[in-house]
């Protein structure tokens, strides 16, 4: 049968708000990049430059990802199919990707 739903009372503005800004930072991380390679700054100018569109790059598949994920639980929540088991395993994912950034802002641009 099917598992208890998790409740969505004042969870779908807080999952939205996270969407909204982790659209922007991946907006705001495209324009940087442009912007860098409008400079110069490629993958095979320089060491800085491979490393930070290394670096870089597998964060923004990972937030893009965690986009993703954003949206299907704003879809299950709203229609009440989201299982705790799978809220928990969206959390520790979410945590993991914004967890992450501080870390590499202060390696990249510290």
């Amino acid at each position: 049968g099917r598992k208890h739903a998790v409740d969505a009372s004042g969870g779908l503005r807080w999952l939205w708000a996270a969407l909204a800004l982790a659209s922007g930072f991946v907006v705001w991380q495209v324009v940087e990049a442009v912007q860098l390679l409008s400079a110069g700054l490629t993958m095979v100018s320089s060491a800085h430059g491979g490393f930070f569109y290394t670096i870089v790059g597998a964060h923004a598949i990972h937030a893009v990802i965690a986009i993703a994920i954003l949206a299907n639980s704003i879809r299950l929540l709203s229609r009440a199919q989201m299982t705790p088991a799978l809220f928990r395993a969206i959390r520790i994912f979410w945590y993991f990707v914004v967890g992450l950034w501080p870390f590499l802002y202060g390696v990249i641009y510290l």
